[in-house]
């Protein structure tokens, strides 16, 4: 839900389509979206939570809490996460993961080629 409530706060579409079915307003859809899930039975408590923590992310509140690259950076050469990050399939820190509530999103990928999709190494057409 964080998630969602910051894609709905950045986007400049001022409705968004369920399903197909009907538009509700951008500013409205997370909360549209707790209150459905309500009616299938999940646990509101929780959606709620998700969306507040995406508006307090919006609004900065939590920035704070969000660590800096060099922190980042730091915990990575630390000798106490040795055992971390020299483990297989560690990824080491890119600088993606914390972008601020005011940067601008990036751009679209570009649109797969016609040629068919890669899987496993080989092309399936």
């Amino acid at each position: 839900m964080p998630f969602l409530v910051i894609r709905c706060e950045r986007s400049s579409q001022p409705s968004q389509s369920f399903c197909g079915l009907f538009n509700v307003p951008t500013k409205f859809y997370p909360w549209f979206l707790v209150a459905l899930f309500a009616l299938m039975g999940a646990p509101v408590l929780d959606n709620v939570c998700g969306v507040v923590v995406g508006y307090a992310f919006m609004r900065g509140l939590l920035a704070r809490w969000i660590a800096s690259e060099a922190r980042f950076q730091g915990w990575e050469v630390s000798p106490r996460l040795d055992w971390l990050t020299s483990s297989p399939g560690f990824v080491g820190w890119t600088g993606a993961l914390c972008m601020p509530p005011d940067a601008a999103l990036p751009a679209p990928a570009a649109a797969p080629s016609q040629s068919g999709n890669t899987m496993s190494g080989g092309v399936i057409r």
